[in-house]
């Protein structure tokens, strides 16, 4: 719309309205905006110095976020809001770095060496899709020869199950004479980590 007004004014012969309808705008429309012109720049200059405000404020505090610049701002005697602030400081490209999220170290992973010694058994539960729904089954496998000690299909995974299958392959164990201890590998599952288990 500035460029109209200002093309305008470098035809003085012509008419606002007259120009308006070489410019197939609504001469409503430009009228209106060139009466606005004082207001709008007074409104331009107050956002210019509120801007020029939160610059200041966000520079001596370059890790506040808006909430603090906002205390201090009010400190000062500015009437200002937050969200004029946290506006200002996105058109001013502002924004504080947000902390950097430190990373839990990662649990110490024990090498095989240093594993109990026994008979070492796997257990898992393996999702399937079935028509009707789904269904997992709990394999118990032995590591050595992998062979599959138990297995039972069930609805959904419970912790009581999964020790029930459990018992099933260490019983298959004893019975083939082994009765050394066991040590058992699973997964974090909520059902292979639970009490019962």
């Amino acid at each position: 719309m500035d460029d109209l007004i200002v093309l305008w004014q470098g035809h003085p012969q012509l008419s606002l309205r007259r120009f308006a309808q070489y410019a197939s705008v609504p001469y409503w429309r430009l009228r209106d905006y060139q009466h606005n012109a004082l207001a709008r720049c007074a409104k331009q200059q107050h956002r210019d110095a509120l801007y020029e405000k939160v610059r200041q404020a966000a520079l001596q505090h370059p890790t506040s976020g808006y909430r603090m610049l906002y205390q201090e701002l009010k400190s000062q005697g500015e009437q200002i809001g937050q969200h004029k602030i946290r506006v200002a400081l996105g058109d001013l490209n502002l924004h504080p770095p947000l902390p950097r999220k430190t990373r839990k170290p990662s649990p110490k992973v024990s090498v095989p060496q240093d594993w109990p010694e026994g008979r070492r058994v796997q257990i898992d539960a393996t999702r399937l899709s079935l028509p009707d729904g789904v269904c997992w089954i709990y394999f118990v496998l032995d590591v050595t020869s992998r062979v599959v000690l138990a297995s039972r299909v069930v609805r959904s995974l419970s912790m009581h199950l999964a020790k029930l299958t459990l018992d099933e392959a260490v019983i298959v164990l004893r019975a083939q004479g082994h009765h050394e201890a066991i040590l058992v590998q699973s997964d974090g599952g909520s059902d292979f980590t639970s009490d019962l288990f």
